[in-house]
């Protein structure tokens, strides 16, 4: 359950139209007028978050679900928050749902600024998810169909906790045109899952960085005797 525990004063505020797009070191932003204050505010109420079953999409994202389908939801649920604009109890909900979807402690395990505590930390992670990739949600999956057919995933492998328990690891990658239509600026995002307390859940958001197609990426997990899935 996700519970609003405290109100801090944050720096890190995303407007509705701002994109950041961030790849190893790089971070772009190019910002939009046109939000009022109280949209502004989103997503300030720390939320504690436990993983548990989700329920969305007509999806339910139980230890059995496909990590496929955890990105599809994680995807329709930024499609929603930009869709929301100025109006804040949506993107809250909205916001929500991309909190709902995330490995907490797997991210905070490893997060560089843990000085925020556990929920913080883990929040201003999640909170970047949305804008790293809302530039190109025009081309994002529209049904669990296509997106099962468009995502590339890797063979999963473990990594270990602090604790030194193994984790399951898969990443999945899917392809994203560019509003420009240059496929040349087309994209690749790439989707670091876990599982955490037998959930498959969102530990990383990102970029493929300097790769514009997803055949690129079916070549080097080829080569690396890799079968994408």
């Amino acid at each position: 359950m996700n519970k609003t525990i405290q109100i801090r004063n944050m720096r890190w505020l995303r407007q509705p139209g701002t994109i950041w797009a961030w790849s190893g070191l790089l971070i772009a932003l190019v910002a939009s007028s046109g939000c009022n204050d109280e949209s502004r505010n989103v997503g300030k109420g720390i939320r504690h978050h436990v993983v548990e079953p989700v329920t969305d999409q007509g999806l339910t994202l139980d230890q059995n679900a496909d990590p496929k389908d955890v990105v599809y939801v994680l995807l329709r649920a930024i499609v929603d928050d930009y869709d929301a604009g100025d109006d804040a109890a949506a993107r809250e909900a909205a916001f929500d749902r991309q909190l709902a979807l995330c490995a907490p402690d797997y991210i905070f395990e490893r997060a560089f600024h843990q000085s925020f505590g556990r929920d913080e930390a883990v929040q201003r992670i999640v909170w970047r998810w949305g804008p790293t990739l809302g530039h190109y949600r025009a081309d994002f999956p529209k049904s669990v169909d296509e997106v099962r057919g468009r995502l590339l995933r890797a063979t999963s492998d473990t990594v270990k906790d602090a604790s030194g328990a193994e984790i399951e690891r898969t990443r999945l990658f899917l392809e994203l045109a560019s509003p420009t239509g240059n496929v040349n600026a087309n994209i690749v995002a790439q989707f670091q899952l876990v599982k955490e307390k037998g959930f498959w859940r969102v530990s990383q958001v990102g970029f493929a960085s300097g790769i514009r197609h997803i055949s690129v990426i079916a070549e080097r997990l080829k080569s690396k005797g890799i079968t994408p899935g």
